[in-house]
Order: structure tokens, then C-alpha cells, then sequence
């Protein structure tokens, strides 16, 4: 055989041999791609994983992480931890996930507005009690439903005494339905 097709052989051979453990290495190793949120700081994160399959044991883990809109209010505040996350999944390979109720609040400019004058203005039980319903996967839309009641009067409610005012009268309005016993059980 002469030189040239000596090394086009070779070549062609290392093409397939790279091909192979290309096929192998992915049917070998599984990947998953989701999305998470922590309602304690208010972040997101998108996660990448090389996993063995069949299990959950990541070989690689790439994860990057983004403040949305409400972290900006409670790292101010100091509520946002850096450590002790609690991520939910938002999204996924699998459809829904336990984080999903919390990424519209947590983006949304007029609650993140509404919660930062809650914080600011609001005595220590009344922060306690929003902050334990910002965080509350089925309390989190009702605090978003408060800040866009409160954002309709967002130039009279945005003073001190105006909104303890509106929080005492109708803040716990927005969450007495939700903890009210069903009437057609």
C-alpha cells in the first residue's frame, strides 16, 4: 500500500473510532438542562449535567445564576441569603415543577415596588407575615395580586401612613379566601 493510502486509511479509521466514543460517551452519559428559582434570595438559576443514566449523580454540574426583580428588594433588606438556597425547579425535561407559582412574582416590577414599601414601612410583624407570603408557593400570587391593587393608587399608597392604612384594612383580604374554610368541600 502506498503512503497516502495509508493515511487516508488511518484517517478514516480515527474518524470512526472519535464517532464512536462520540455516540458512546452520550448513550453512556445522560444530560440534563433545567431551570430553578429560590424564593429565599429571589434567583434564578439555569443548571447543565453530564449525569451517569440511571441515576442522579452529576459528573459535571454548570450552573449560572440571576437576580430577578424581587432579589434586588430583599438582599436591601437583608433577606436574601447567599447561602442556605432552597431551589425549586421551574422548568425542565419534565413539564411544571414546584418553583413555577413563584417566577411571576418574583419578576414583576409592581410587587418587587409593593414589597420594598411593605419592608420599609411596615413594623416587624407586618414584614414577617409579607415575607412569609412572598415565600409561600400558595401565597405568592396573592402578594403579586396586592401589588398590582396597590400600583392602581401607586401616588397615594406609596406613603408611610397611606399604605399601613390600605395593609391593615384590605392587606389580609387578599389571603383570608385562601385560608377560609371551602364552602363546597
Amino acid at each position: 500500500m502506498k503512503t497516502k493510502t495509508k493515511i487516508i486509511a488511518l484517517s478514516g479509521v480515527s474518524l470512526l473510532v472519535l464517532a464512536g466514543l462520540t455516540v458512546g460517551s452520550a448513550w453512556l452519559f445522560g444530560e440534563a438542562a433545567y431551570s430553578q428559582i429560590c424564593p429565599v434570595c429571589g434567583r434564578t438559576r439555569d443548571v447543565q449535567e453530564n449525569r451517569v443514566p440511571g441515576t442522579m449523580q452529576a459528573l459535571r454540574h454548570k450552573a449560572k445564576m440571576q437576580d430577578t426583580t424581587m432579589t434586588e428588594v430583599l438582599v436591601a433588606f437583608n433577606l436574601a441569603q447567599e447561602t442556605g438556597h432552597h431551589w425549586l425547579r421551574i422548568q425542565g425535561p419534565v413539564p411544571g415543577g414546584d418553583g413555577q407559582p413563584f417566577v411571576p412574582v418574583y419578576h414583576d416590577t409592581n410587587t418587587a415596588d409593593f414589597i420594598n414599601l411593605v419592608f420599609r414601612y411596615g413594623d416587624a410583624k407586618t414584614t414577617e407575615k409579607w415575607l412569609a407570603r412572598l415565600r409561600d408557593p400558595l401565597r405568592t400570587a396573592a402578594v403579586r395580586r396586592a401589588g398590582e391593587v396597590w400600583n392602581d393608587d401607586r401616588t397615594n399608597l406609596s406613603k408611610r401612613d397611606p399604605l399601613n392604612a390600605w395593609l391593615k384594612e384590605w392587606g389580609d383580604a387578599f389571603f383570608d379566601v385562601l385560608e377560609a374554610p371551602s364552602a363546597n368541600p
